[in-house]
């Protein structure tokens, strides 16, 4: 497998971009600055949220109450299938650390994914499994309606398995902490607000158009259902994507990992340089929280 993945299509140009450039750009607020980044950038345009429907009596904001030297974790699995090409996933810890808030509630964090193991799922001539492959390092700053606005990320790859770097680079914080905004408005049970916006994806730029769903709220704790679609621009370069699929989260206020959390898409892909035939693909990731 790591053969194809090289020829004519590496590992490192199908997964970097989930973690590159996403055509936009978006100045950091330095609210919380005095805190120092470290890293390389990652270019972040924020994600908006508009409310569809307010939902049912009694209605108040959902936002983030962090405090400062708060830390939450969750066991993190990434998973990517494309059919005939590669099956893998990366498995280990997410850590989150809240090192500053400001007066608006915008918190900047420092994000871990260390020891990560990359297990392959693959049969026939596989990527080599490899337990602590990689460490992801970096932060990321958050307002208080779960936006993330800007980011950075470092790697440290222990294996010699090409391309890991790049994927390690595809793995960004609001995927793998599924970091999708809140609306700004008062909302209740069974409201639903519409999630959209430019991604860094398989090495283009793809829309995310998503409907979220407030299922459930008791004091801190709250549970949203999600329907997802990642479709590429007409206009990008790159490989063409056209996934949807269905997620959910539960989470707590005072938190940024969620006490569970799931994706699920799947769809085609067309890898541009190898075929102009669509391959079948899906992507996975589960949280589940400490």
């Amino acid at each position: 497998m790591l053969r194809r993945c090289l020829v004519p299509l590496s590992l490192v140009a199908l997964l970097a971009a989930c973690g590159g450039d996403d055509g936009g750009s978006q100045a950091a607020d330095p609210s919380p600055a005095p805190v120092p980044y470290r890293g390389t950038p990652i270019v972040i345009t924020p994600l908006d949220a508009r409310l569809v429907t307010p939902g049912s009596a009694p209605r108040s904001v959902l936002r983030h109450d962090l405090r400062t030297a708060s830390t939450s974790t969750g066991e993190m699995t990434f998973a990517l299938d494309v059919t005939g090409v590669l099956a893998v996933e990366l498995v280990g810890p997410s850590t989150i650390t809240v090192r500053a808030v400001d007066g608006r509630g915008t918190a900047t964090a420092d994000y871990a994914l260390e020891g990560l193991d990359l297990v392959s799922t693959g049969e026939g001539d596989v990527i080599p499994s490899s337990v602590d492959a990689v460490d992801i390092t970096g932060e990321v700053v958050v307002e208080a309606d779960r936006t993330a606005t800007s980011a950075t990320v470092q790697t440290a790859a222990s294996s010699d398995i090409p391309g890991l770097g790049a994927v390690a680079r595809s793995v960004e914080p609001r995927i793998t902490s599924l970091l999708f905004p809140f609306p700004s408005e008062p909302i209740g049970l069974g409201a639903e607000w519409q999630i959209t916006g430019a991604l860094p994806f398989f090495g283009t730029t793809v829309e995310l158009d998503a409907t979220a769903r407030l299922v459930s709220r008791s004091a801190e704790r709250f549970e949203i259902s999600l329907a997802v679609g990642l479709a590429s621009r007409p206009d990008a370069p790159g490989i063409v994507v056209d996934l949807s699929g269905s997620g959910a989260i539960v989470g707590r206020t005072d938190a940024l990992v969620p006490r569970s959390g799931s994706l699920v898409v799947n769809g085609d892909v067309v890898l541009v340089g190898r075929s102009l035939e669509p391959v079948a693909a899906t992507l996975e990731l589960r949280i589940a929280g400490r």
